[in-house]
């Protein structure tokens, strides 16, 4: 397997899941700007999950991949897919308050109550979304003092509870995935398949 399938199966599946996201999403944007805010915030989600699963990937130490490309052309990859997942991340539930807040006429921090407390496996996902946020910034900060390896090493353990968190919220709130056992089939062989190999060669 050459460079061209590696990255051939990397656009693949993004083309995959934008697909699918927009036929669970397009009527939304018939529905006016903040509507389509919403619509996007779903897409963050998604986008969200796979840049973390590719970062799983990447640093698994699979043979072929590491005589591919070279560990430290991975490392760095993982790095910057790292960066675009945070940012995803953050992105996600500020577009999702927006869009939905205007349609209920409510503010801000209200909508954000409300999700918080009325909607199921919400609040395992907000736990997921602060344990990325503290392992990318705590991460920045030990790489900035150059600080022992060690202690970069443990603080990226925190991203096994945080995916175990945000898995749950995506199964039963993700609307692309609850209205499509295909997308629903394809996520799950997803995970199974990028875990497996991270389980298998990383450890």
């Amino acid at each position: 397997m050459n460079k061209v399938f590696w990255r051939s199966l990397y656009w693949f599946n993004w083309l995959f899941i934008i697909t699918y996201w927009y036929l669970s999403a397009e009527s939304l944007f018939r529905n006016g700007f903040y509507s389509s805010l919403y619509a996007f915030g779903m897409l963050f989600g998604l986008g969200a999950v796979y840049m973390v699963l590719t970062q799983f990937f990447l640093i698994s130490r699979l043979p072929a991949l590491e005589q591919m490309f070279g560990q430290d052309k991975l490392t760095r990859l993982h790095h910057d897919h790292g960066l675009r997942a945070i940012f995803l991340i953050i992105l996600h539930p500020i577009f999702l308050i927006i869009g939905h807040m205007h349609a209920v006429g409510i503010t801000f921090w209200q909508q954000f109550m409300d999700y918080v407390f009325n909607y199921e496996e919400l609040l395992p996902g907000l736990i997921g979304l602060m344990l990325f946020i503290i392992v990318v910034f705590v991460s920045l900060y030990i790489v900035s003092k150059h600080l022992r390896y060690e202690s970069w090493y443990f603080v990226h353990l925190l991203v096994y509870l945080a995916v175990f968190f945000a898995f749950g919220h995506q199964t039963e709130l993700g609307s692309t995935l609850t209205g499509s056992k295909i997308f629903t089939f394809y996520w799950l062989l997803l995970y199974t398949v990028v875990l497996s190999i991270h389980g298998l060669y990383r450890f």
